[in-house]
């Protein structure tokens, strides 16, 4: 039987190839230099714009997902690791009880409306459709180098930062979390995205 391993951590002495990227990747890999400094005047109001809490949604700021040393709240290493049992085909399931900070319901996917866009097969019944993962919700991304890592979204319907942030490819229902109604907002936390690198002060 072969085992699937999504740990980006070390996978505990089961896979030595495996341990060494892992090491590598910690040691090696590092986010991309940002195209604008840190003291340009837009990329200071941005920041102080990407931790204002209830800008877009109430009780939340766009640090409440994408703070944190790795710029997400997300993780994606888990203890224990998950069992085989608990992966099916390259699916993870039963992953509530690795806690809130695994996936993270957005409002893509709703009851009633939201995307159903994603076409899944049914594995128990090939031709049946299977509901979409979206609705479990989604491991929110990094935003080291989002200046560069278009498209944008699970979907990747986003071609810009600027359409992430106008609403214009997040209009099929659910709550749009990253809609900014105000340009000269939008444009200052692009300027602020634009700026995001290893050496940017992390929003803890």
């Amino acid at each position: 039987m072969v085992q699937s391993n999504f740990l980006t951590a070390r996978s505990g002495g089961r896979d030595a190839r495996q341990d060494a990227i892992a090491v590598w990747i910690a040691l090696k890999v590092r986010s991309s230099n940002a195209p604008l400094p840190a003291n340009d005047p837009a990329v200071v109001r941005g920041r102080q714009r990407f931790g204002e809490v209830g800008l877009v949604i109430p009780g939340f700021s766009c640090a409440s997902c994408h703070g944190g040393p790795k710029w997400t709240r997300s993780t994606v290493d888990y203890t224990p690791p998950p069992s085989p049992t608990q992966i099916i085909g390259a699916e993870l399931r039963n992953t509530a009880t690795q806690g809130p900070n695994v996936l993270v319901n957005v409002g893509t996917f709703t009851l009633g409306g939201g995307r159903t866009n994603e076409i899944r097969a049914n594995l128990a019944d090939i031709g049946a459709a299977a509901a979409p993962l979206g609705a479990n919700g989604f491991n929110i991304p990094s935003l080291l180098s989002v200046h560069e890592t278009a498209p944008y979204f699970y979907s990747g319907l986003a071609q810009t930062l600027e359409e992430v942030l106008n609403g214009s490819q997040d209009s099929f229902g659910g709550v749009r979390h990253h809609f900014v109604g105000d340009p000269s907002i939008r444009q200052d936390l692009i300027a602020f995205l634009r700026s995001i690198d290893a050496t940017t002060p992390k929003f803890q």
